[in-house]
């Protein structure tokens, strides 16, 4: 047996049985107390949000052929952006574009199995670059069920390197991946033991540099629980958000609900929050903010709700999914909650930080925000960029952009030299950009500073 497929059965087996606090049958022991309501009230007054103006887009590039390519994660290093998905023919393949952080296309490459290949996750520590994904073929070994988990490092020409592959005999899926200079390993989250519809529990995975697995947690209730991404601590600890449709901590609020949990470098769960509505509630991105040794440490998750995930503030449910956006302390307490969207359907894929300022970027099949017209005249169903203050959750701006056809937004990052950058998969074209035919993948930058701003172009 492949020494990193060992590992991984190993561990996934004995995050059921002694030595490991998880159990199917009793939600995780956790060190927070339940969160019985929801509220934007902070205990002390904080002081208005600064006034700031929304961003405009410096450059877009979309990328595609006669296949269908699309974006499901993005990273930065150095001058340099990487974006990694799939792209599809006759079968589904693992794909990496890069580009540099000006729009120009520096490569696109592509690899797998005659089976279904797909990267899902990307993140880099400042000198290795990993990428992850899902294969139902055997990329990097034989196959331990009906999906399995990939991981491999990026060549210095953005080739897929060599392949660990991971799983156990159900269903294994990577949907998030953390790395941070300085510290020797990174975390995966993703879904594990899928064995039929309906039978799910989250994963958290302690990864190396190179893929190789160091610990593996499987967890969850009764009922379907998924981990949908992760970061990572000041010091470490790994940072999970996820789903669960059962009492993962405490009991639930009904429908699905949302969580997060913090996991020491060893694997030992240091607590969990779950809140929730009487609807469906979920978190599909988590980012970092603030300084421990300062006492502002804090961690923003973003996702969708279609009920009152906000209770007690002052955003009423606008029908359909709202987008979500909670803040949590550094031992789990939740500081503020709040919702936004359209009549239709909003859903918060992505979030990165600028200072105090958290953006939140996804899709919308309604009109939610200003509609920015270099970028198309929309239709369908659009991105977003939204704008929120950290300190007290309130949402200062928002943005939408799209073609005529769906644009999907997936990933977000911010750059060295001051660039927020999305990525996502469009079925028309972003801007006055060619459509590759099909669905492209897409790339949309905008400056942090606003006298850094340019006119935009299409690449």
């Amino acid at each position: 047996m492949n020494p990193a497929r060992r590992l991984l059965a190993v561990l996934l087996a004995s995050s059921l049985v002694a030595g490991c606090s998880f159990d199917r049958e009793e939600p995780a022991t956790v060190t927070v107390p339940r969160m019985n309501t929801t509220t934007t009230t902070p205990d002390t007054i904080a002081p208005p949000p600064p006034e700031v103006e929304p961003l405009e887009p410096a450059w877009w590039l979309q990328v595609g052929g006669p296949a269908d390519e699309s974006f499901a994660a993005l990273s930065s290093i150095g001058a340099e952006l990487v974006a990694v998905g799939s792209i599809t023919d006759t079968a589904t393949d693992a794909y990496v574009v890069a580009a540099t952080t000006s729009g120009e296309l520096i490569s696109t490459e592509q690899d797998g199995t005659e089976a279904d290949d797909r990267a899902t996750a990307v993140a880099t520590d400042g000198a290795t670059v990993l990428t992850c994904g899902t294969t139902d073929g055997e990329f990097g070994g034989p196959m331990g069920g009906d999906t399995d988990i990939w991981c491999a490092p990026l060549t210095d020409e953005w080739q897929i390197g060599e392949v660990r592959q991971l799983g156990g005999p159900g269903r294994e899926q990577l949907s998030g991946l953390t790395m941070a200079e300085g510290i020797t390993h990174g975390y995966g989250s993703g879904t594990a033991g899928v064995a039929a519809p309906g039978d799910a529990d989250a994963l958290a995975l302690q990864l190396d540099a190179d893929g190789s697995p160091q610990w593996a947690r499987q967890f969850g209730t009764l009922d379907v629980d998924t981990s949908t991404a992760v970061t990572m601590s000041e010091d470490g600890d790994g940072v999970f958000v996820g789903t669960t449709e059962g009492p993962l901590e405490g009991s639930s609020f009904g429908g699905q609900d949302a969580w997060i949990s913090r996991f020491d470098r060893s694997g030992s769960q240091r607590w969990t929050t779950q809140i929730g509505s009487e609807g469906s509630d979920g978190f599909n991105a988590v980012v970092p903010l603030g300084e421990a040794r300062r006492g502002t440490e804090q961690y923003v998750a973003v996702g969708s709700t279609d009920g009152d995930l906000d209770a007690e503030g002052p955003s009423a449910p606008t029908g359909g999914l709202d987008v979500a956006i909670a803040s949590f302390g550094p031992a789990g307490d939740l500081e503020w909650v709040n919702q936004f969207g359209s009549e239709e359907d909003d859903r918060a894929a992505a979030v990165a930080v600028d200072g105090t300022t958290v953006y939140v970027a996804g899709s919308t099949a309604g009109d939610v925000g200003d509609l920015l017209d270099e970028l198309g005249p929309g239709g369908g169903t659009d991105g977003f960029l939204a704008a929120v203050d950290a300190i007290s959750g309130e949402v200062l701006w928002v943005s939408r952009f799209g073609s005529e056809g769906d644009d999907l937004v997936t990933a977000a990052t911010t750059t060295a030299d001051g660039l927020l950058v999305l990525a996502g998969t469009t079925t028309g074209s972003i801007g006055d950009a060619e459509s590759g035919g099909g669905s492209d993948g897409f790339l949309i930058a905008f400056p942090l500073d606003a006298s850094a701003g340019s006119a935009a172009r299409d690449v």
